[in-house]
């Protein structure tokens, strides 16, 4: 059930609604949209509200609000907000997503072969295999004298 919109005024929200608003912090603070981060942090029912975003501006507006992310910010410091790992979980949720757009998911996918070293982009921009080639480790072979003569 949705709680009435006055109890998320700057001087009740931190203490009717502390859990779920250092919840909303968190989510933020890990880069969630503020929808999502209403959705995880107070429940789905605010998000089909007729106007979510009332919620969220009272929310992010609040002292309350603003004292909390600033710590849980700091504290990501060390975790960054994003990594190649987040950015493959995304690039593969993309990748693998039939309601999205073939370009999109096309576009996904490549990166993600980027990602993983399966393809490199060269100077010229343009995409391909990754890794050593045969020629590539031919050429790191050191020359020995009868090596050519040698059947394998």
């Amino acid at each position: 059930m949705v709680a009435a919109i006055e109890t998320f005024s700057n001087e009740f929200i931190a203490h009717i609604h502390r859990d779920a608003l250092l919840r909303y912090v968190k989510l933020r603070a890990d880069g969630h949209t503020s929808i999502a981060a209403l959705t995880g942090a107070f429940g789905h029912e605010y998000a089909m509200t007729m106007n979510p975003f009332a919620y969220i501006n009272l929310i992010e507006t609040s002292d309350a609000y603003k004292r909390t992310l600033v710590a849980a910010v700091a504290e990501k410091k060390d975790n960054p907000i994003w990594d190649s790992e987040q950015a493959a979980r995304v690039l593969f949720s993309i990748a693998t997503d039939e309601t999205a757009k073939r370009a999109e998911r096309i576009a996904a996918a490549k990166e993600l072969n980027v990602l993983f070293g399966i393809t490199i982009i060269d100077d010229k921009g343009n995409t391909r295999r990754g890794g050593l080639t045969l020629d590539d480790l031919l050429k790191m072979t050191p020359s020995a004298p009868g090596t050519a003569s040698k059947a394998h």
